[in-house]
């Protein structure tokens, strides 16, 4: 192999190592329902899922760096205890980015027989609402029912997320393969 072809191989290899850190699924944020927990037609239940204190921490320890979200799905836990049927709806982030979810039948939340009974994670991947997330690490969210009523246990993300690095800290570890390449030549 030639000179500038192993120089050529050692930088995009450097770049693209320091370019950002792997992205990691993880949960950055969740909330859970203390009071008034119940979703009853035409009325809203209307909560934040904060990640900014999980994001901040993330990249304490990187100088310069920010961090950026390329995947994320809000898990929701709900329940009906008292066994009626009901048409949800979701809305997840706000203004323009806005993206709802609406039921697709008239039981949407199972039937429990008791008021322990929740039903398994809903999982939703963000599309357009994923741009509220990214501005702030916040998600504002909105459950409502056009018909019947549920209750709101908890929620939660999923993300995948990584830490990209100051643009000069990728240079800088450039220019040092570069002067490791033609100190090699030299050598040679």
């Amino acid at each position: 192999m030639s000179y500038k072809t192993t120089t050529a191989k050692l930088i995009a290899t450097a770049v693209l190592a320091c370019s950002s850190m792997a992205a990691q699924a993880t949960t950055i944020a969740t909330t859970t329902c203390v009071s008034e927990c119940g979703v009853v037609a035409n009325a809203s239940k209307n909560f934040v899922l904060d990640a900014s204190a999980y994001l901040a921490n993330l990249i304490a320890g990187f100088p310069g760096a920010s961090w950026a979200i390329d995947t994320a799905t809000v898990f929701l836990k709900l329940t009906d205890p008292n066994g009626g049927q009901e048409t949800v709806k979701y809305t997840f982030g706000f203004g323009d980015n806005k993206q709802i979810y609406t039921g697709s039948n008239s039981n949407d939340v199972p039937n429990g027989n008791n008021s322990t009974y929740i039903v398994p994670d809903i999982g939703i991947a963000l599309t357009t609402s994923m741009v509220d997330l990214v501005d702030d690490g916040k998600l504002h969210v909105s459950l409502s029912a056009t018909e019947g009523s549920y209750s709101f246990v908890s929620a939660y993300i999923d993300a995948g997320v990584r830490v990209v690095p100051e643009p000069g800290t990728v240079a800088l570890v450039g220019l040092g393969m570069l002067g490791l390449a033609l100190r090699r030549r030299k050598i040679g």
